[in-house]
């Protein structure tokens, strides 16, 4: 019969550091594949427009819906930010943390909330 050490060190503690390094260096090779694939709901409709901004940029926003749900992908800051569809007055309002993405008809602004919120962007569709 095998022994193991009195201080717990079995044979089984080395191989499951082992298989947890492995399935962190998988995990960590699929997840930048994964997200450069995009974003694509099955069933889901995407659309995209691009917006010339009062900073003197353009940004292209993605918008994909499904049935109720929609989101839109606005590039903020050099990343991109998921914004989810909230209840709004008029147009379509998105909120992403404190960032809010509200769009109506060719015009969109962003603006950050909090204690004072602050308008940061004004946006117009781009003319192709």
């Amino acid at each position: 019969m095998r022994r193991f050490p009195r201080d717990g060190r079995g044979w089984a503690r080395p191989t499951v550091r082992r298989l947890a390094i492995l399935a962190a260096g998988v995990i960590a090779i699929a997840l930048p594949v994964k997200a450069s694939a995009g974003l694509a709901i099955a069933g889901g409709s995407h659309t995209s427009a691009v917006y010339a901004c009062s900073d003197g940029t353009h940004r292209r926003v993605h918008y994909v819906r499904d049935g109720a749900d929609a989101l839109a992908i606005v590039p903020v800051d050099g990343a991109r930010r998921i914004f989810v569809n909230v209840l709004s007055g008029s147009g379509a309002r998105y909120a992403s943390g404190r960032l809010i993405w509200w769009t109506k008809g060719r015009h969109a602004e962003l603006t950050e909330t909090g204690n004072a919120s602050r308008h940061a962007l004004d946006c117009d569709t781009a003319d192709d």
